[in-house]
């Protein structure tokens, strides 16, 4: 499906998107944005049966709070060591695709949690790709969740972990060929695009949550579009941008 953003031209696949991925050229792409599964765990077809009855596993029920209704959200101080390895192999087999199809110089920037962040950026690295930092959204949710389970009253004064205010994207660089100039000049990879000439490109962001009708169109948490088209149009000069969800 071909649509038009702003006089610009893009294409909308309903695909798999490993398998899309592999029927592309080598070398062909000049950056991707990426908001793939953060636990893997949560979108199973035994946790999502959970999340719909209501019945908790590794989502955090019930979804309000103070009488406002929040989605419900997953919980990553669930993981075991077993579910820690699904992460990792999932972004290692993520982290070659994305390498094969990007140009040399051309940058990935992909949602994470702090808790799994770790694993993603290993992945990321031990694939070929240079750790280019983070930036950080910074957000604040009706997120619960820092204080002893079922020791709420009986600890008042303590969390058990911070209360997150941040969401971090991960910046990775495939290596360039010779210099950055000789990237920008020859892919227009290799650096990202500036706000201004006076204004550096800054590693934090403050964008709200997806509004009512964004989340709607899709049955798992979503990003919001103020949130993805910043990153798409800052991470390249030109050429063909990625911005894929890998399918679980």
């Amino acid at each position: 499906m071909r649509k038009y953003y702003r006089n610009s031209l893009y294409t909308i696949h309903n695909a798999d998107s490993f398998l899309w991925l592999r029927s592309q050229r080598a070398n062909s792409f000049h950056a991707v944005v990426t908001d793939p599964p953060f636990g893997i765990l949560e979108y199973t077809p035994k946790e999502l049966a959970k999340r719909r009855k209501g019945q908790g596993g590794i989502w955090r029920l019930p979804n309000a709070f103070d009488g406002a209704k929040r989605q419900p959200m997953p919980r990553f101080t669930v993981l075991d060591a077993h579910d820690r390895m699904g992460v990792l192999a999932f972004h290692l087999r993520l982290a070659p695709e994305l390498f094969r199809v990007l140009v040399p110089g051309a940058h990935v920037m992909l949602a994470s949690q702090c808790l799994v962040s770790y694993l993603v950026a290993q992945a990321f690295c031990m694939a070929g790709f240079e750790a280019r930092g983070q930036i950080i959204r910074l957000v604040r949710t009706l997120r619960g969740g820092d204080r002893p389970k079922f020791g709420e009253q009986a600890y008042p004064e303590i969390s058990v972990i911070p209360r997150s205010c941040y969401e971090p994207w991960l910046l990775f660089r495939k290596p360039c060929e010779g210099r950055v100039i000789e990237n920008l000049k020859r892919f227009g990879t290799g650096g990202l695009r500036r706000p201004s000439e006076d204004t550096p490109f800054l590693d934090f962001l403050t964008v709200p949550p997806a509004r009512p009708p964004e989340r709607t169109l899709a049955n798992h948490l979503i990003r919001p579009a103020k949130l993805a088209r910043p990153g798409v149009e800052k991470s390249a000069w030109r050429g063909r941008l990625a911005p894929v969800l890998p399918a679980v």
